[in-house]
């Protein structure tokens, strides 16, 4: 065998130098291609441009979203929790989007002493419960189930369930490998959201959400309640 070097190729050694690439570009490209372990390298940033995400800490900054919420009449909610058993967990933060490209977060406990001041859950607990138990305030969530028995846990009863993105994803799709939000969101936003290992690690490294900063549960917790308001608008018309 005999190699031709003489075949024109179209490009030159400076148009092989490694450059930065446009992660938006790469994430269609690889959701086309269905390369969804790709995905996961690449690293999610929140565009503060893009999402209006917001963490409140404040008696204030809570009766804000408290006159937000008396305005619709529907919104989503998701809870960051210390543990996936229902029965262990105790509430990190509380996490709502009234509309998309919109969320709050409240944290309401942090375990490390650098802390930054923080509302109680009893105190937000109240404040959101009329909400929470009000029917005429239909809820969103991914696995509502889950949230549901945290909340009865913590005294709060859930009324008004209208939407379950997960049960939806299911029902379209039944055969799929896998309904975790990442999942519905990657198969219908192609969206790659923020990886929960890149919060609280794997393996015998892996920290309990409370213990992760305030600012970066924050962003991750946001993303989870927009994503599934999000996720309910596209669902619902192909389940109708």
């Amino acid at each position: 065998a005999l190699l031709n070097t003489d075949v024109e190729l179209g490009i030159t050694p400076e148009g092989c130098k490694l450059r930065r690439c446009d992660n938006e570009k790469l994430q269609e490209l690889f959701h086309q291609l269905e390369f969804k372990s790709l995905m996961k390298n690449i690293k999610v940033t929140i565009d503060p441009d893009k999402y209006d995400y917001h963490t409140m800490l404040t008696e204030s900054e809570l009766e804000e979203l408290i006159g937000k919420l008396q305005s619709v009449d529907e919104f989503s909610i998701d809870l960051e929790t210390t543990d996936v058993d229902t029965m262990r967990a105790r509430i990190v933060g509380i996490s709502i989007s009234l509309r998309p490209n919109e969320a709050y977060y409240i944290p309401v406990y942090y375990e490390l002493l650098d802390r930054p001041e923080m509302l109680s859950e009893e105190y937000v607990l109240n404040k959101l419960k009329p909400f929470l138990e009000d029917a005429k305030f239909s809820k969103v969530a991914h696995n509502i189930k889950y949230d549901l028995e945290v909340l009865k846990r913590s005294g709060v009863d859930i009324n008004g369930i209208g939407f379950d993105t997960m049960i939806a994803s299911y029902l379209l799709n039944p055969s799929a490998s896998g309904h975790k939000l990442d999942d519905v969101a990657f198969k219908y936003l192609q969206r790659q959201m923020i990886p929960i290992k890149d919060l609280i690690g794997s393996g015998a490294k892996q920290i309990p959400m409370s213990q992760v900063p305030v600012e970066k549960v924050s962003d991750y917790a946001c993303e989870d309640a927009d994503t599934t308001l999000h996720l309910k608008y596209i669902l619902e018309p192909q389940l109708d």
